[in-house]
C-alpha cells in the first residue's frame, strides 16, 4: 500500500504528454461561496491553473526575483494561497516555499529573516498585525522584495505604514475563486489610491447596469464581468448555477465597482450585499468605510434588514476603539453626508465576536452578521 511519490510524478508525467493528454481537464476543484451562501465547486482547467499563473508573471515581470523562496501562511485550499504562493512558486526555477501551520507575527517576522524569503503572499490584517509589532519583536528583512496583498482590500495606512517599518513593497491583487483567482494586480509604477490596478494580460473588464446590464461608461458604477482564459469552467453539478455565473463566456462576479479613463480597477462593494432603502440601492461597505475613517471605531459591519416602511433598515455593528463613548459615535454619525446611509441601528459588539465573522483570511462574512441579528430579535 506504499507509492513512491518520484514513481507518481513520472508516471503522471508520461500520461500528460502523451497524444491522450487534454488541458481541458479538470485540474482542481476550489469550493466557493461561504460569503454569500451555500459553498460551490469551481472547476478549475489545466488551463486555468496554469494561464492565471503566467498572466501573473508576466504583469509582475522583474518585481518577482528569482528563484523565489516564498511564505506559505495564507491557507493553500483557499484559490489565493494555492495561486499566489504555490503555484508561482513552483513555476520558479529553484523556488522554495516555508511553510507555517498559523500566522503569528512574531514567527513570521524571525521565519522571513532565517529563511531568507523574498515572496510573501498575506492579507490586509496579517499585514496590519506585522507594522503594529513592537521595535523590540520587528526584526530587519532585507531579502524580502515584494508582498502581495489579497483575498480583500489592502488599507492605505495599512500599507504605508507596512512599507516605511519593513522597507518591503505591498502590490495589491483583486479576483475571485471562479476566476483561478486572479483578474487584475496594481503595480509600483502606476499606483491609485484605490485602485486594484489594471486587467492581466489577456484579460478583458467591463462594467454593466446592476439591474439591466447594459454596459457603462467610464467612471460609473456597476457590476464587474470578466472574461479570459483563467474563467473557471463551471461549478461541479450544479448547471443552473454556472449560468448564472457564466454568460457568453462573460463571467458575472457580482462585485461592484468602476473603470477610470486610464483603466484602472476600482472595487466599492458586493452585488448581492446591496440593499434599498427608500428608493436608493445601499452598499455596505460605503456605510463602513464612513465610520472606519473615524478615530471611534476599530471595526464595523454594515447590513440590510427588510423593513416594511424604509424596504431595509440600516443595521451597524461596531467594534468601539478603546476610549472612545457610544455618544461620540452616534454624534458622527448623525454628520454622514447622505443621509439614506444613517444607521437606523447601531450595536456595539466584542472584537471576539466579530472575529467569529471573519473566515480563515480575515474576510467579512456579511451572512453570519445577519444570522447574529436574527437571533437578537428572537
Amino acid at each position: 500500500g506504499v507509492h513512491q511519490f518520484k514513481a507518481l510524478l513520472c508516471a503522471a508525467s508520461k500520461k500528460y504528454h502523451s497524444s491522450s493528454a487534454n488541458v481541458e481537464d479538470i485540474a482542481q476543484f476550489i469550493y466557493t461561496g461561504g460569503t454569500t451562501g451555500t459553498p460551490k465547486g469551481a472547476m478549475h482547467t489545466h488551463r486555468n491553473v496554469m494561464t492565471n499563473v503566467l498572466q501573473c508573471r508576466e504583469h509582475m515581470g522583474g518585481l518577482i526575483k528569482e528563484p523565489v523562496i516564498s511564505l506559505g501562511v495564507a491557507p493553500f485550499f483557499h484559490s489565493y494561497g494555492l495561486t499566489a504562493c504555490m503555484h508561482i512558486t513552483l513555476l520558479s526555477f529553484g523556488g522554495t516555499i516555508v511553510l507555517l501551520p498559523r500566522f503569528t507575527p512574531k514567527e513570521v517576522m524571525a521565519v522571513i529573516q532565517k529563511k531568507k524569503v523574498t515572496l510573501f503572499a498575506g492579507v490586509n490584517r496579517m499585514f496590519q498585525m506585522m507594522a503594529d509589532m513592537p521595535d523590540r519583536h520587528r526584526v530587519v528583512t532585507p531579502s524580502l522584495s515584494l508582498c502581495v496583498s489579497g483575498a480583500g482590500p489592502l488599507d492605505l495606512s495599512v500599507k504605508e505604514k507596512f512599507e516605511r517599518r519593513t522597507r518591503s513593497l505591498i502590490i495589491e491583487g483583486y479576483g475571485l475563486t471562479e476566476a483561478s483567482p486572479v483578474v487584475s494586480v496594481t503595480l509600483p509604477t502606476e499606483a491609485k489610491n484605490g485602485s486594484v490596478g489594471r486587467p492581466l494580460p489577456q484579460t478583458e473588464v467591463c462594467i454593466v447596469h446592476v439591474d439591466t446590464g447594459v454596459a457603462m461608461g467610464k467612471n460609473e458604477e456597476g457590476e464587474i464581468i470578466v472574461r479570459g482564459p483563467q474563467v473557471m469552467r463551471g461549478y461541479y453539478g450544479k448547471p443552473e448555477e454556472t449560468a448564472a455565473m457564466i454568460k457568453d463566456s462573460w463571467l458575472y462576479t457580482g462585485d461592484i465597482g468602476k473603470i477610470d479613463d486610464e483603466g484602472f480597477i476600482y472595487i466599492t462593494d458586493r452585488k448581492k450585499d446591496m440593499y434599498t432603502r427608500n428608493g436608493e440601492n445601499i452598499f455596505p461597505a460605503q456605510v463602513d468605510a464612513y465610520f472606519l475613517a473615524s478615530p471611534i471605531v476599530k471595526k464595523c459591519a454594515t447590513i440590510g434588514v427588510p423593513d416594511r416602511k424604509l424596504e431595509h433598515m440600516t443595521v451597524l455593528f461596531v467594534v468601539m476603539c478603546d476610549g472612545h463613548t457610544e455618544q461620540e459615535l452616534k454624534s458622527y454619525a448623525t454628520a454622514i453626508p447622505n443621509k439614506n446611509l444613517l444607521p437606523d441601528k447601531i450595536h456595539s459588539i466584542s472584537d471576539a465576536q466579530f472575529s467569529e465573522w471573519e473566515d480563515p483570511l480575515g474576510k467579512l462574512q456579511r451572512r453570519k452578521a445577519r444570522e447574529y441579528y436574527k437571533n437578537l430579535k428572537k
